[in-house]
């Protein structure tokens, strides 16, 4: 019975979990990207090229506001899914679908 209760439930919460992770996914495969550019971070370190100030401060600027949207992301996601957990367990346990859950005749066991 547990294992039909914990495939219902997953079921029911796998599309915003799913959702979020590819949001998380698509902002790490833009960082790598911005990670690997022609004068990038990584790609300077390694290379020792001397660039110019301009292509620098675009490669900084768009290093930083890469982890500034990797950061929101990762709060979004998080208060997103919990937000998202609080009002799923609202539904199943005060509305019709607890009523219906909570009157049936089964054991705890």
């Amino acid at each position: 019975m547990l294992g039909k209760l914990m495939k219902y439930e997953w079921k029911n919460i796998w599309k915003a979990g799913t959702l979020m992770l590819l949001g998380m996914l698509v902002v790490t495969v833009i960082g790598c990207v911005v990670l690997r550019m022609p004068g990038g971070v990584v790609t300077g370190l390694l290379d020792n090229n001397d660039i110019n100030a301009t292509q620098s401060w675009f490669v900084l600027s768009s290093f930083v506001a890469t982890l500034i949207l990797y950061v929101i992301m990762l709060l979004a996601s998080t208060w997103g899914m919990l937000i998202f957990l609080g009002i799923r367990f609202y539904r199943s346990m005060y509305t019709d679908e607890g009523y219906l859950s909570h009157t049936l005749p089964v054991t705890a066991n």
